[in-house]
């Protein structure tokens, strides 16, 4: 995946490069109009040089600089050595090429003559190139330093930025200073006044949870007492709907220890090394009375054991059994272990394909069976993430499903 670069980088980038293409443009620019110039200057020499040759007496002695050629000769007659090619160029100022040289020529007819100048650029292009090589030298000095100071500036500008966004970053105390920029400054102060205000409201929920919790176990405890003091004194055939009121208290607590593990978050205890094939047996049990008729295939092999809190392991597999149990009308829920991972299958009505991808959601049931809340796989992976475990589901309608717990950590 491809890194995405922070804003500060961003505008260092984009103010070095609109700068590098102004240079770039106005080099271009200088060079093209030095170049436009030198055409100029080189057809000013040749028209001044043939001025200067005709107003002189035909008798005179002609003396021209080395890159100044001079043919002539009477009108119908061809200019001794004057290339063949010159002799069809109309009167003017023109550009020849012989190879890879360039030539600028003049062309007059005055006195009875036909006079031609030729204007070895030879020197003129190496100006030129001199030229060039110095603008090029130049605008890649000037676009390193704007590179340099774009960056440079970025950072100046960000500065305040980027250290309110790390602050955000590793929830850490925001400072806000009188140094900072008005609208920096304003910013920090809404953030740490909404970081101050989330403190309260989580502060707040937790101890409404705990007093919520509190008040709803003490009235489960004493019905479960009740229950089983009532199972001591009660005749036999009343002892199985006892036993339903038991089940269903442990249900409900149960519920209540995972809303509230949803709700503040998973509090690992102390961990010990626990057998896994007892532990699914554990569960197993406290499923309810209906549906006995499922057969439980526990494939775990005895020595097994994990490192892992009691109270989350036992909370984990009750909620992948049950959640099995729930789903299943017929056949059987099976567990087994190998390679580290914990598999419990059913052979359930499955998951539709599109509901598969949401199952580990608060509250995102998978079927449309009247019992259960959605709660359970959101519970499973929230105890997962705790503990560092991985896991992933694998469902086909119709044939049942099977969750996966790797109780090895993850990377």
């Amino acid at each position: 995946m491809t890194r995405k670069l922070s804003l500060q980088q961003r505008l260092a980038w984009a103010m070095s490069a609109l700068t590098s293409a102004a240079i770039i443009i106005f080099a271009i620019a200088l060079s093209m109009a030095a170049e436009e110039r030198e055409e100029d200057l080189i057809n000013e020499v040749v028209n001044t040089a043939l001025d200067g040759i005709i107003a002189q007496p035909a008798t005179a002695n002609l003396s021209l600089p080395k890159h100044l050629q001079l043919f002539h000769a009477p009108l119908g007659q061809t200019p001794a050595q004057l290339p063949p090619e010159l002799l069809k160029f109309p009167l003017g100022n023109a550009e020849w090429y012989q190879g890879d040289l360039e030539f600028h020529v003049g062309v007059r007819e005055a006195n009875g003559e036909r006079w031609y100048v030729l204007y070895n650029t030879e020197e003129h292009e190496r100006r030129l190139s001199t030229l060039h090589l110095w603008l090029l030298m130049s605008a890649l000095g000037v676009i390193g330093l704007a590179w340099i100071c774009g960056h440079f500036l970025a950072n100046s500008l960000l500065a305040q930025l980027a250290r309110l966004t790390q602050s955000v970053q590793n929830d850490t105390p925001v400072d806000v200073s009188e140094a900072m920029d008005e609208e920096i400054a304003i910013l920090a102060q809404r953030i740490a006044q909404s970081r101050d205000a989330q403190i309260q409201l989580l502060a707040r929920e937790r101890q409404f949870t705990a007093h919520l919790s509190h008040e709803i176990r003490t009235p489960l405890t004493r019905i479960r007492t009740s229950a089983e003091l009532l199972l001591d004194t009660s005749p036999p055939p009343l002892h199985r709907r006892i036993d339903k009121i038991v089940s269903s208290v442990d249900e409900v607590e149960g519920k209540l220890r995972g809303l509230l593990l949803l709700a503040r978050g998973v509090a690992l205890g102390q961990t010990s090394t626990l057998s896994l094939a007892a532990a699914l047996n554990a569960a197993e049990q406290r499923l309810p009375d209906t549906k006995r008729e499922l057969q439980w295939k526990n494939q775990v092999d005895t020595d097994i054991q994990v490192e892992a809190d009691p109270e989350l392991l036992g909370l984990l597999l009750d909620n992948l059994l049950s959640n099995a149990w729930r789903y299943t009308e017929q056949g059987s829920v099976s567990a087994s272990y190998a390679e580290g991972e914990l598999t419990v299958s059913d052979t359930g009505c499955g998951i539709d394909p599109t509901a598969l991808p949401h199952v580990f959601e608060p509250f995102r049931r998978a079927s449309d069976v009247a019992e259960g809340h959605g709660l359970g796989l959101a519970i499973v992976a929230a105890i997962c993430n705790r503990m560092g475990w991985h896991y992933h589901i694998h469902s086909e309608v119709g044939k049942g499903s099977s969750v996966v717990i790797g109780f090895q950590k993850k990377p």
